[in-house]
């Protein structure tokens, strides 16, 4: 049998190192949830907490970060949009009755509260979208709205479906021959009382809108139609349809404004004779 040589050990005196400092690094949930802590105080080494304490702190912070999304959609139109650098303006509460039922007041409330998603950088097709858009809804449109989130066939409609059914429910209907004729018949002066220019004009695009068959040219001509004949004499040789709209209207208001002054002058004038002439 061979000879077991034993081992020899040796051993070597080596300075002792200092430890590192532990190098903390935030991991995506730790970026994301900012109130979670990054390391137990506690441990010298730096080292993390226990995994009971950790998903104590993970539930927590998940907690806290619900808590703080439903401040910030609960509070002001502002913080829902804070990403934007443009602050949206506040949009009026619909009621679905009254005024709102008028096809161009209903249309400028739509298009304002697009602008102000837009503005907002708040996608219209977003549930946060739909939400917000119930913040400015009470009554009956109130009522519509929840209706249409809790309806298994409709409660993920976005707010540009919404907003037609709203349409629907507030404008009554009005046929396409209605509009024609209401849109012909417009006039300056109507039931003895004569209007500014600019009513005209302004009751001309309007039914533009509800009726887009309606041509630019149509619009020119049926002011022209609609003048009182004094107005119509005044302006008629310095004007054409190839003329911007505002262009229009603002010379001829100029014109308009002159002749109901001078109107106004001579029906003072006659009123005051007539009083005299009784005495």
């Amino acid at each position: 049998m061979g000879t077991t040589i034993p081992a020899t050990t040796t051993t070597t005196s080596a300075a002792p190192r200092s430890s590192p400092s532990p190098i903390h690094t935030k991991t995506p949930k730790q970026v994301r949830m900012s109130g979670l802590p990054r390391s137990d105080p506690g441990n010298s080494d730096g080292s993390s907490s226990s995994s009971s304490e950790g998903d104590s702190n993970h539930d927590s912070g998940k907690a806290g970060s619900r808590g703080r999304r439903s401040q910030s959609v609960g509070s002001t139109t502002s913080s829902v949009f804070g990403s934007s650098k443009v602050k949206a303006p506040k949009l009026e509460k619909h009621s679905g009755s009254g005024k709102w039922k008028e096809a161009a007041i209903f249309d400028n409330w739509v298009n304002n509260a697009i602008d102000i998603l837009e503005v907002g950088e708040l996608n219209p097709e977003a549930r946060q979208a739909m939400i917000w858009l119930g913040w400015h809804l009470e009554g009956e449109v109130k009522i519509l709205h929840a209706s249409n989130r809790k309806n298994p066939e409709t409660k993920g409609s976005i707010v540009p479906e919404f907003l037609k059914v709203l349409r629907k429910f507030c404008v009554p209907f009005i046929s396409d021959n209605k509009l024609w004729t209401e849109f012909q018949a417009i006039r300056q002066t109507q039931n003895g009382r004569t209007k500014p220019i600019q009513q005209v004009a302004k009751k001309i695009k309007q039914l533009q809108i509800l009726l887009p068959k309606i041509s630019n040219w149509q619009c020119y001509n049926q002011l022209l139609e609609a003048m009182d004949p004094a107005l119509l004499h005044e302006v008629r040789a310095n004007i054409n349809d190839k003329m911007e709209w505002d262009d229009l209207i603002e010379f001829c208001s100029k014109h308009d404004s002159v002749i109901h002054k001078h109107t106004s002058i001579k029906k003072d004038h006659k009123s005051k004779n007539g009083q005299k002439m009784r005495q």
